[in-house]
């Protein structure tokens, strides 16, 4: 399995929408075996294209807007935002089945920090957005 990560200084960046640099792990077993990093265009569907030209199947990020969402689901690739932490160590959660827990999201997001956070917040119920 290939996860990218949008990432800035080592961390998940915290917004998809304007980052620039992707780590991307491949892994075997719930093991990560190879990490490599590269550089993001600046276009939002440029971003997803390069994504799916690097046969991402996972893409865990910080915020991002709806449209670049749906455009990265429409892709075939399982995203997971609203995501703060160390990029490798929230790797290796993801690979425990444990990247939903509220530790993993962002300040203010899914009951983080003790607030009910933001309607329609997907990674605390693990679940889409309600319309």
């Amino acid at each position: 399995m290939r996860i990218g990560v949008t990432i800035w200084n080592g961390r998940v960046s915290p917004v998809f929408d304007v980052s620039r640099h992707l780590a991307i792990y491949e892994t075997s077993n719930r093991e990560i075996v190879r990490q490599e990093e590269l550089t993001l265009p600046e276009d939002a569907i440029a971003k997803v294209r390069s994504l799916t030209g690097q046969t991402v199947d996972i893409v865990i990020c910080g915020a991002v807007s709806g449209w670049i969402g749906e455009a990265i689901e429409s892709s075939g690739i399982k995203l997971f935002p609203f995501i703060a932490g160390q990029a490798g160590q929230v790797v290796e959660a993801f690979l425990r089945g444990e990247i939903r827990d509220p530790s993993w999201s962002m300040p203010g997001c899914c009951g983080r920090n003790l607030r009910q956070g933001r309607p329609g917040c997907r990674i605390a119920q693990g679940k889409k957005e309600e319309k």
